[in-house]
């Protein structure tokens, strides 16, 4: 099968080859279990698997994607769309180029319309790194729920500076690990990611998006408190006042219409 493929790295390239993944067709027909079952959708699938790659220094896991008829529709390609992963891989370099950690690609590949618009992508795992959704605020110190927020804040703020929008930051998209001095933020599931002319319109979304959702596990001091280090202000401003009262009111909306 035909494919344009992509190695990112020269290190990762010859490490799929002597595991015997280095072409298209030797992923694709790869079996194993899945990590998460396939997502069905409008005739197409999309499906993870996770796997451990054998190194001289010891095993390496990735994540390999791979999907089936899975389109995305944009700007450029309105009527036929691309493969999704085509479009979460060209997210993936934007935010590196932009200085946002996200994961980091090892391999990329896809066939064209008459091949069945198939699409590989392959990430390097996250390792310790566990998803926002996942951390308990009541387990963690004053100063460690405050470094976590602000790198958090800080990473979102970053992405939001380049007019970028997740479009999708729920907390499981955001994935962290502790450090002795910090803690290291990842972006992830970056399919409906797009590029917007104003950064309001991107911070409102996923701001909202975030907020409502993180909710239930944090107060809404510490909320404040995300948004102040989001807008890097020492009181929160009438513009991140307003932002916090929309988003209030949003969620009040979303609760009282069921």
């Amino acid at each position: 099968m035909k494919a344009v493929q992509v190695f990112p790295d020269r290190y990762f390239e010859e490490l799929l080859r002597s595991n015997h993944l280095a072409d298209f067709n030797s992923i694709w027909d790869l079996k194993t279990e899945w990590f998460e079952e396939p997502n069905k959708r409008r005739g197409g699938w999309s499906g993870v698997v996770k796997y451990m790659l054998q190194s001289p220094e010891g095993p390496v896991e990735v994540f390999i994607k791979r999907q089936e008829k899975h389109i995305s529709r944009t700007f450029l390609h309105p009527i036929h769309g691309i493969p999704t992963f085509k479009k979460e891989y060209a997210s993936i370099k934007r935010l590196q180029k932009c200085g946002v950690p996200t994961l980091e690609p090892i391999y990329f590949a896809h066939t064209g319309k008459k091949a069945g618009h198939k699409a590989i992508l392959i990430t390097l795992g996250l390792g310790e790194h566990v998803s926002l959704d996942k951390i308990d605020p009541t387990a963690l110190s004053s100063a460690a729920k405050k470094s976590l927020l602000a790198a958090v804040a800080t990473v979102v703020r970053t992405m939001h500076k380049h007019n970028l929008k997740h479009n999708c930051l729920y907390p499981k998209h955001i994935f962290v690990k502790q450090t002795p001095s910090s803690w290291d933020v990842r972006i992830i599931d970056l399919e409906k990611m797009k590029r917007t002319l104003l950064r309001r319109r991107a911070a409102r979304r996923d701001l909202s998006t975030l907020i409502r959702h993180t909710g239930a596990d944090w107060s809404r001091k510490e909320m404040l408190l995300f948004l102040r280090y989001y807008y890097a202000e020492k009181t929160l401003s009438a513009a991140a006042k307003k932002t916090w009262r929309d988003i209030a009111a949003e969620m009040w909306r979303r609760e009282n219409r069921h």
